[in-house]
């Protein structure tokens, strides 16, 4: 049996991705607490090029689990895109704080 999450990932890489965040939502609220999941609702937003949604569903993800890093390296180079250089620069300080990861290693992350 596909879960709400699988159902999601199948659609994600048919790039449905109105369908894909359908499914990845309510996997969401079947388990609110996941910061994976949100991290997978802003990826798919990214894709799709919803980069404000994408930020919002980072920012939850981070805020769920601050030790999870990916959120904090797609958030810093959609934050670039909107011209949000304030959120950048936190989520960047935020990033090093949490990870150690130099400045030098953002630049390898195109962040």
């Amino acid at each position: 049996m596909l879960t709400n999450y699988n159902l999601g990932e199948l659609y994600y890489e048919n790039k449905d991705y109105p369908k894909a965040v359908e499914h990845y939502q309510r996997a969401h609220s079947a388990l609110p607490s996941n910061a994976r999941i949100l991290y997978q609702i802003g990826l798919t937003h990214q894709k799709a090029k919803n980069f404000q949604l994408a930020c919002e569903s980072y920012e939850k993800a981070i805020s769920l689990d601050p030790k999870y890093r990916k959120p904090y390296i797609n958030a810093c180079i959609l934050f670039e895109k909107l011209d949000d250089h304030g959120k950048m620069i936190k989520a960047m300080g935020e990033l090093q704080a949490n990870f150690g990861i130099s400045s030098k290693a953002l630049n390898v992350l195109s962040v």
